[in-house]
């Protein structure tokens, strides 16, 4: 008996229940705010409140002049496979209705079958991102915003061309800007096109390019064909790119552009957009007034940087008026700031007639208006080694060399503000201590230097006459004062 009473409770429930759940919308438009009505009326007695104010914004959809009977029939196609997957009044109708509303009055209404075909690939695989997706729909048919992330916001300057599907939905756009955004910066890609897949958040793109406005300099750019842009971060990155730069090369040079939205800066400060060239031994004549570079360009921000491969350095010469060469310089890297060049751990050599005087780790900094040069000793490392005097055959210990390449004095002095070295010593190259040899031995029981001399000449090179020994002493034309 208790059996037979639970099944007639049974029965009587899922009737009560199948009476209360709303099935489908008929496929007459004249119907369906009817119909809607009473599907809002399922919900509990503290959800009506809010359901009417759905059915109200929907009747006022729904009754629009610009909203012909194909558009109402595909609403409701949408509508009955949502109630198929029991998708329900909150928050999915709901999102559906404010997204079918933006999308009509987006002037993409013309596109309501590809719209349509969008809708149902959610519906089938996406329900739990449902929401989510109807609002970044949205936000695009309403302010151009294709993706909106915790640290990053797209927006698309320009109208959408098409929706559609193939393997996922996407929006189409031709000869836009897109405009990747931070709180306080922005990077921007102009001139271009691509597809945006708002189920997976991807763009590819298609052309574009990039300029150095944001570092202030206008005649700057960098193009490219194709690319690809995670928007969760506002950054983009392009292999093979081509960046024109008419003050330094007659023709556009190959490499990675990569452009990234950070805090707001000053022209002078900017670190992006940045690119790196391809070729590590590119050739610069007069990069400064005088100066020639060959090696890797980077130019990042306001700044340009010379790069090496790792395995050659880049190099450096600063000439005289008539082209000879007075300084080379060879280092891993540079900075190239406006009116002046900076190397660290940088081999640096001083022409004095067919010698030198060599630094082979040493602080580099050369300034064009000027034309003064600053070579100074580093304080850890290979930099504590001597300047090596080849013209005078001295080794030098001091902290730093200055020469105004267009004076005939070379100075020997501390840098401004240092004190900590107010000194210089001066050793002829043939100088002998014999407390140095045995400090240099050690507890070797041969002598390096005998090593060394001994490789010397099991490779047969020739010692030096006397006149190229005498030409060492001969007065130079270059004095050196010692302060």
């Amino acid at each position: 008996m208790k059996r037979f009473a639970f099944l007639i409770f049974f029965i009587l429930l899922t009737f009560i229940l199948n009476a209360q759940r709303f099935n489908s919308f008929s496929t007459n438009p004249a119907l369906t705010v009817e119909e809607m009505k009473q599907f809002m009326e399922t919900l509990p007695k503290d959800k009506q409140s809010e359901a009417n104010k759905l059915v109200e914004k929907f009747s006022t959809f729904w009754t629009s002049p610009s909203l012909n009977n194909e558009m109402q029939l595909s609403f409701i196609d949408i509508a009955n496979a949502m109630l198929k997957k029991r998708m329900r009044p909150f928050p999915h109708f709901d999102d559906l209705i404010d997204v079918y509303i933006a999308f009509y009055n987006n002037g993409l209404s013309n596109q309501y079958v590809e719209w349509s075909k969008i809708l149902k690939y959610h519906i089938e695989k996406d329900q739990s991102s449902f929401h989510l997706l109807m609002e970044s729909y949205k936000n695009f048919f309403t302010s151009n915003i294709i993706a909106t992330e915790q640290n990053a916001k797209w927006v698309v300057y320009g109208s959408a061309a098409t929706l559609g599907v193939d393997t996922e939905p996407f929006i189409t756009f031709n000869e836009i800007n897109l405009v990747g955004c931070s709180k306080q910066d922005s990077v921007v890609i102009y001139e271009t096109s691509g597809k945006f897949y708002p189920s997976t958040q991807k763009w590819i793109g298609k052309k574009g390019e990039i300029t150095w406005e944001r570092a202030g300099y206008s005649n700057i750019k960098a193009t490219f064909e194709s690319y690809n842009v995670d928007v969760r971060f506002p950054k983009v990155k392009v292999e093979n790119a081509m960046l024109y730069y008419p003050r330094l090369f007659s023709k556009p040079i190959a490499g990675v552009v990569e452009d990234k939205a950070g805090v707001a800066t000053t022209e002078e400060a900017a670190l992006y957009p940045n690119f790196k060239s391809y070729d590590n031994f590119m050739s610069i004549p007069n990069i400064y007034k005088n100066v020639d570079y060959i090696g890797g360009f980077q130019l990042r921000g306001a700044s340009i940087q010379g790069s090496s491969d790792g395995a050659n350095l880049a190099k450096l010469f600063v000439k005289q008026d008539d082209g000879k060469r007075i300084i080379a310089v060879e280092s891993y890297s540079y900075l190239f700031r406006p009116g002046s060049v900076l190397a660290n751990d940088a081999r640096v050599s001083i022409y004095i007639d067919q010698d030198s005087i060599f630094h082979p780790s040493a602080n580099f900094k050369y300034t064009e208006d000027t034309k003064e040069l600053i070579v100074s000793r580093p304080k850890y490392g290979v930099g504590r080694a001597p300047f090596f005097d080849t013209y005078h055959k001295l080794e030098i210990t001091a902290e730093a060399i200055f020469w105004k390449t267009d004076l005939k004095t070379i100075e020997i002095k501390p840098l401004v503000g240092n004190s900590s070295e107010s000194k210089a010593i001066f050793e002829s190259q043939n100088y002998f201590e014999e407390g140095k040899m045995r400090k240099l031995q050690g507890f070797n029981e041969i002598h390096p230097m005998l090593t060394l001399y001994e490789a010397f000449n099991s490779n047969s090179f020739q010692p030096l006459k006397l006149q190229q020994v005498v030409n060492y002493f001969r007065a130079s034309e270059i004095d050196i004062k010692i302060y």
